[in-house]
């Protein structure tokens, strides 16, 4: 399978080197990568950009975990995806979007098990995930305990591979920021924690 891939960084491209029979083509902006012959595309790392993808029969998958398809006016053919890192190489991608012959059979090129969910930021799992960081950056300004000492009680009270700064760490403050950010235009409890903002120099 030939795929025409946006804005991958190396460890993002790396997942994909390591997928069997494909052929990568990257390009520099969506112009170059819609002009590709290729079965499927691929744009990473999209956070406050609304995109102008045409309508078109070829699946294209896109990793937005902040914005909704709704938002973004996408066409039926995208599927909006977790391309947030520790969720990547997950077996299973949480997704929103149309289900089309063309995307299933792209999910199992990926070897990827598709879990269809609402078309709302932040899916299921990056919501929750984005709501214990918040409140992880609470409990640290309040000096209730360290960023060491929440990541541990967490990972031992709740069996998760990563306490919340880990997460954080991993994910990238500033995700975690919009994510929040947006959840927080109708709901305040999404408010970004103002400890978590002034970390994120913003």
């Amino acid at each position: 399978m030939k795929i025409a891939v946006l804005n991958g960084e190396p460890w993002q491209m790396d997942f994909l080197k390591n997928i069997s029979d494909t052929e990568l083509i990257t390009a520099q902006n969506t112009e170059m990568l819609f002009a590709q012959k290729a079965n499927a595309f691929i744009i990473f790392n999209i956070t406050q950009e609304y995109l102008n993808i045409k309508e078109d029969n070829l699946p294209v998958l896109l990793g937005c975990v902040c914005k909704s398809n709704k938002e973004m006016n996408v066409a039926a053919n995208v599927i909006r995806f977790n391309d947030w890192n520790g969720f990547l190489e997950k077996t299973k991608w949480e997704i929103s979007g149309e289900t089309t012959p063309g995307i299933l059979n792209l999910f199992h090129h990926l070897g990827k098990e598709p879990i269809f969910c609402s078309d709302v930021p932040g899916f299921i799992s990056a919501r929750i995930i984005a709501l214990i960081i918040n409140e992880a950056y609470i409990a640290l300004a309040e000096g209730v305990s360290t960023k060491g000492e929440i990541d541990i009680a967490m990972r031992l009270g709740t069996n998760y591979s990563y306490g919340p700064f880990e997460w954080c760490e991993k994910i990238g403050r500033k995700n975690i920021y919009f994510l929040l950010s947006n959840l927080s235009n109708s709901d305040e409890r999404y408010l970004p924690a103002p400890l978590l903002v002034k970390e994120c120099n913003l």
